[in-house]
């Protein structure tokens, strides 16, 4: 796991461990010390926090599988757009502070982050469009090695394997050049 995941699965097993405080608080202690519209405010803020929560969980479970630039953009769309549509509903109503325009600021970048989500995926390639690219740049690479590794052809050249970044690769080498 790269580092920078890491922080990711941080951030987000922070905002999880926050919506159940939060939540636990406005269902138990809340009402107690402030109004009912007060309390739903707060719940509000914990409902948006808990389902994006979940979906960063999902792009991170994603990324875990095919990691893409475009995730961490998302991620990170969501985590500003929690932090400042959440964060400014929980100051109004525990605070009473009045955060003015940073609620449906947070609010757009909660819709950025979802749109974002969307032309990520649209702009990744698959794994097997990938792999007919590989097949067209590599013509041999599909071949199967078994039987023509170590085999001559007509033109008297052996097929070699290599690996490449990860990748298995053949290759066509003059063996006329190594011949005594």
């Amino acid at each position: 796991m790269q580092r920078i995941d890491k922080l990711w699965w941080c951030v987000v097993a922070l905002l999880g461990a926050t919506m159940v405080m939060l939540g636990a608080y406005a269902a138990h202690g809340l009402a107690a010390r402030t109004s009912a519209a007060m309390v739903d405010i707060v719940e509000t803020g914990v409902r948006y926090q808990a389902w994006h929560t979940l979906a960063m969980l999902a792009v991170l479970a994603w990324r875990s599988q095919r990691p893409l630039p475009g995730q961490q953009v998302v991620l990170a769309l969501w985590v500003l757009g929690v932090l400042a549509f959440a964060g400014s509903l929980y100051l109004m109503a525990l605070a009473g502070l009045s955060v003015g325009i940073v609620t449906p600021i947070g609010g757009l970048l909660l819709m950025a982050g979802w749109l974002a989500l969307g032309v990520t995926a649209l702009l990744s390639r698959s794994k097997s469009t990938l792999a007919q690219q590989h097949a067209q740049r590599h013509p041999y690479a599909h071949a199967d090695h078994h039987q023509i590794f170590g085999e001559r052809h007509k033109a008297e050249r052996y097929v070699a394997v290599a690996t490449h970044a990860g990748a298995l690769e053949f290759a066509l080498i003059d063996v006329n050049r190594f011949e005594d």
